[in-house]
């Protein structure tokens, strides 16, 4: 897609499970080790869980590239409905020929296999994928299934792998005695934004990327918005390649992460973090950010809820309104409009409409006065100090001023 134009070798951010581009960010190592440890020593049950993304797959393929050769996989790409296919599927990898479709007697033969095996020295290691799907009565097949011992041996290894609901699952009393055998659990967390920025370079650095394809903020804003999700990481790099691609500029910079994080939703998560930022970086990644349409988004969503309102509300937010009448009748505009649905409705109470309360909800409200505070925090802070600092005041305080009218047409 973009390789060519951007001189990468490969593509750094495709979501496939691939090890080549297995990135260590300080836990990985030691679960893979645990891992490994767990196939070669004669505990049982293993479980790994964490959120989506988070490299699950990929250290269960890391691992099986360096299985031992005395060790028979099994993997299943998604758990069976019931404990009988859990048996059946098994059985069938082991090339169990079993005289009887009944659960009893295939496992009477799976057990018979079990035990071949291991006297010629060989293991079984199951691998059960997406395991937060698998219902009580699978995972009941699978403590059978653990209970299966030579000696002082297990004739199965098992590898449940799946979201964070698999932990809440076994945390339920009826699934005590399943736990019970639960010999490691490790729990993959996300990863925070100084890992998310080595996880970028590390990727980019593996495709032979140029230096500086990325700009700092760019990946900063990313780092921030993906909570620290690997798949969500990835997808929102590939969209921001993609962007600068169709731009058809050289560099990933602010604006196409921005985009990207608007493109799945996460847009107002890319602008707090931007509000968060130090003053310089927010006055150069203004003029980046699309404000003509935050602002028609806005009053779009404004001119929805009051529409909303006249509809539900009725006679009570007509009467609110009226009470209001003196104190609201001011220009159009979202700030305008709440001070004067908030003065209409402080009037109502005081003349005695309590048994009416045409308060109608405004989710854009808190949010919107927050980000008008930071901005006029930061403009008086631009303001003060900019002088010392050798900034251009003006040509500053213009960027705020098309910003606050924008949202003030």
């Amino acid at each position: 897609m973009y390789t060519n134009y951007f001189g990468l070798s490969a593509l750094p951010f495709e979501n496939s499970p691939d090890p080549g581009f297995f990135f260590d960010h300080g836990r990985h190592a030691e679960v893979l080790d645990l891992m490994q440890d767990f196939v070669t020593t004669s505990r049982g049950l293993l479980v790994v869980a964490g959120p989506i993304g988070t490299g699950k797959t990929t250290l269960s393929q890391m691992l099986v590239r360096e299985l031992p050769e005395h060790i028979k996989l099994i993997w299943l790409v998604e758990p069976p409905a019931t404990a009988k296919d859990f048996v059946m599927f098994v059985a069938q990898e082991l090339g169990v020929a079993y005289t009887y479709e009944t659960r009893l007697f295939i496992i009477r033969d799976l057990v018979k296999r079990l035990v071949e095996l291991h006297a010629s020295g060989k293991r079984t290691l199951i691998i059960v994928d997406e395991a937060h799907l698998m219902s009580a009565e699978v995972l009941e097949g699978v403590r059978i299934m653990n209970n299966f011992e030579k000696g002082a041996d297990k004739l199965v290894h098992v590898v449940l792998i799946g979201q964070e609901e698999l932990l809440a699952t076994l945390e339920d009393p009826a699934m005590r005695p399943l736990r019970q055998r639960i010999s490691t659990t490790i729990n993959l967390g996300r990863m925070s934004p100084p890992m998310v920025r080595a996880y970028i370079e590390h990727r980019l650095a593996l495709a032979q990327a140029p230096q500086d394809l990325m700009s700092p903020l760019a990946i900063d804003t990313i780092a921030h918005v993906s909570g620290g999700a690997p798949r969500l990481v990835n997808t929102l790099c590939n969209i921001a390649f993609r962007n600068a691609y169709v731009k058809k500029t050289k560099v990933v910079d602010y604006e196409e992460a921005f985009r990207a994080a608007e493109e799945l939703g996460l847009g107002k998560a890319a602008l707090h973090h931007l509000i968060n930022l130090s003053s310089d970086a927010q006055l150069e990644t203004l003029k980046a950010v699309d404000l003509e349409a935050w602002a028609s988004r806005i009053r779009e969503e404004v001119a929805r809820e009051k529409a909303a309102a006249r509809e539900s509300g009725g006679a009570v937010v007509s009467a609110a309104g009226e009470a209001g009448a003196s104190s609201s009748a001011t220009a159009p505009g979202k700030l305008r409009d709440a001070r004067r649905h908030g003065a209409g409705m402080a009037q109502a109470g005081q003349s005695g409409q309590s048994g009416q309360s045409g308060r109608t909800t405004r989710p854009w409200l808190m949010p919107l006065l927050l980000l008008g505070l930071s901005l006029a925090t930061l403009a008086a802070s631009v303001y003060y100090y900019g002088p010392r600092l050798g900034l251009d005041v003006t040509q500053h305080l213009m960027e705020f001023k098309r910003l606050v009218s924008l949202l003030h047409p």
